[in-house]
């Protein structure tokens, strides 16, 4: 696109920023679909996200974003959404997917 029109897509921003998300353990549960279930756990600094394709580290980016895979050029971040009151998500993102928290 830059040879042709002169505009192009900013580099993603993929460098963790520890403490951005603050309480991580308001992330914590249980997510799905009929088909999918991730179990997030918080830890020190960081969140292990567990599915059927294995256990990541996903390190803060700001406050509702997480880095997975900064190699992965389709799908290197999770995010978090539908906050309630307490800050909880109430969904997990992943690549297109909202997965909805199954545990309260």
């Amino acid at each position: 696109m830059q040879t042709l029109f002169g505009s192009g897509v900013p580099p993603l921003r993929l460098d963790a920023e520890p403490g951005a998300a603050g309480d991580l353990s308001r992330f914590a549960g249980t997510y799905g679909w009929p088909d999918r279930r991730v179990e997030v756990r918080a830890k020190d600094a960081s969140l292990l996200i567990k599915s059927n394709d294995g256990e990541d580290e996903a390190l803060p980016l700001d406050e509702r974003t997480f880095l997975v895979d900064s190699s992965d050029p389709d799908n290197p971040t999770v995010t978090f959404g539908a906050f309630d009151a307490a800050r909880r998500p109430h969904v997990l993102y992943v690549m297109l997917w909202g997965l909805p928290r199954l545990d309260e």
